[in-house]
């Protein structure tokens, strides 16, 4: 944008500091960081300072009381796969109803004789994701078996 000529400074007719700029920082600062007792702002602070701690100790006495339930027992189900081999299809393993696809390792299905296709896929759990995990789908059905034996 051009200015018309000639450019001449004029004096700001509408003062809106009463005080110099320095002293301006200086008593602006005060106030934040050090507000006089019992003004609003301090009763703000304190408020603000209280429900922040409460949060916090909620937060830390939820997460001790999952870590309670998660850490004290993972129910394990011995899990009957058709396996292709001779070997015994029993495996022990945690059973997430809520998951969309279970997982094995690869050793395991080497082991057992699955046949998988190899495809990429990501995986996202609650740590993040994932892209070389997944090395393949196979779909084979299982038996979920309360106590230890074999398949028959």
């Amino acid at each position: 944008m051009k200015f018309p000529k000639p450019r001449t400074l004029t004096k700001n007719e509408y003062m809106d500091l009463t005080l110099a700029q320095p002293k301006l920082f200086h008593k602006l600062i005060s106030d934040i960081i050090y507000p006089s007792i019992d003004s609003p702002r301090s009763q703000y602070i304190d408020k603000t300072i209280t429900h922040l701690k409460d949060l916090s100790r909620k937060t830390t006495k939820k997460l001790k009381i999952n870590q309670l339930f998660i850490n004290k027992k993972l129910y394990f189900m011995n899990v009957c796969l058709n396996s292709q081999l001779d070997t015994d299809g029993n495996i022990n393993a945690l059973v997430d109803t809520g998951a969309a696809n279970s997982l094995i390792h690869t050793s395991v299905a080497e082991r057992l004789g699955i046949q998988y296709t190899a495809m990429r896929m990501v995986i996202c759990t609650a740590t993040g994701s994932d892209s070389d995990a997944i090395k393949g789908v196979a779909h084979i059905k299982v038996r979920l078996q309360p106590i230890k034996r074999k398949c028959y």
